[in-house]
């Protein structure tokens, strides 16, 4: 019971640490240094594969850093790289426009988050996004991920980022 408490405040403090690190687009500021997101080999790949599918739309560059299995959690996606290509191209056609922020990393071992604010539409309030990898070999093998619509007005003066 206690050791539990303990590990639940261990994590609460690790996320604390890492939502307490600066945010930075990297859409926005290609040239700046990936140091201000993550210094960790794990965590730039996150960023740039996401980068390469929803900012660059360059699918042959995002396919690069996944490996089969590619295990998809999302409901509505499949697992598999013939998947992960197709809805990479269907997203890339479906929302041409789409820009995605990255404002935080946080890497455990062969696990890494990124919370972004997805904006699929210029405009649009967008959505709030945690993507969870797993890593192995260097390469993307299992994907999660939540998404929570960024609402006109909050019940709090805190942003979503």
């Amino acid at each position: 019971m206690i050791g539990n408490a303990v590990r639940q405040l261990g994590s609460a403090a690790i996320v604390a640490v890492g939502l307490a690190l600066g945010s930075m687009s990297v859409s926005q500021a290609q040239e700046v240094d990936m140091a201000s997101l993550t210094t960790n080999p794990l965590g730039i790949a996150a960023i740039q594969s996401m980068d390469a599918a929803f900012n660059e739309k360059n699918i042959e560059k995002a396919m690069s850093f996944l490996a089969e299995p590619y295990i998809q959690h999302n409901p509505k996606a499949p697992s598999g790289i013939a998947a992960a290509r197709a809805g990479m191209e269907m997203l890339a056609k479906a929302f041409p426009d789409r820009r995605v922020d990255f404002k935080r990393v946080l890497v455990d071992g062969e696990l890494v988050a990124v919370h972004s604010h997805y904006i699929d539409v210029p405009g649009d309030l967008g959505q709030a996004v945690v993507d969870i990898f797993r890593f192995e070999d260097g390469k993307i093998v299992e994907h999660w991920d939540v998404h929570e619509a960024v609402p006109e007005k909050a019940a709090n003066d805190n942003t979503m980022f």
